[in-house]
């Protein structure tokens, strides 16, 4: 493990521990050894109980200046750019690239292999499972551009009425077929 200068870890944080790394062989899981490192970049603050898993084979990366907030899982091979802001309960898949200058907002996360560009948003709970362009703003499950995602939460606030004004719809024309 390599550490750079002002890096703060708060209590119960581990890192370094093996990935979650396992192979199928004869209806058995059989453990990937993890035999790589965590490379930790200088002024990088780490909070309590966040887990940094070692690479498979190369290195974990935060960059430089990247704050962690509490809680949060980054898993084997993931590399994280510089100045990029991880809030508390986010998770990061293994292989996943996150970019500089990134907000991954609290309880986000990234699915496996995922690329983040350079000062993407991903808003709180929003879920990645696409690489997301450079500077995009992303809400939501899945992760959607903002103002769409906007648009869908207005629409899902109104269906119970919309579906309340339905059925008096169908009703009144089901009655209206009685009479003919």
């Amino acid at each position: 493990m390599t550490v750079g200068a002002r890096v703060t870890v708060h209590g119960g944080t581990v890192i370094g521990c093996d990935g979650y790394g396992y192979l199928q062989r004869g209806g058995r899981h059989v453990k990937i050894p993890q035999v790589g490192t965590v490379e930790i970049g200088d002024d990088v603050e780490i909070g309590s109980q966040v887990t940094i898993d070692r690479a498979a084979l190369d290195a974990t990366v935060i960059g430089r200046g990247c704050k962690i907030g509490d809680l949060v899982h980054i898993a084997h091979n993931v590399t994280i750019g510089e100045h990029t802001l991880v809030v508390p309960t986010v998770r990061i898949a293994g292989r996943a690239k996150i970019g500089s200058g990134v907000v991954l907002a609290g309880g986000a996360g990234v699915a496996d292999g995922i690329v983040i560009g350079d000062g993407a948003v991903l808003g709180g709970t929003t879920v990645a499972y696409r690489d997301v362009p450079e500077g995009a703003i992303l809400f939501g499950d899945p992760a959607r551009p903002k103002t769409q995602q906007l648009r869908i939460q207005a629409v899902l606030d109104r269906l119970p009425r919309m579906e309340r004004d339905l059925r008096k719809l169908l009703r009144r024309a089901a009655s209206r077929d009685d009479e003919d």
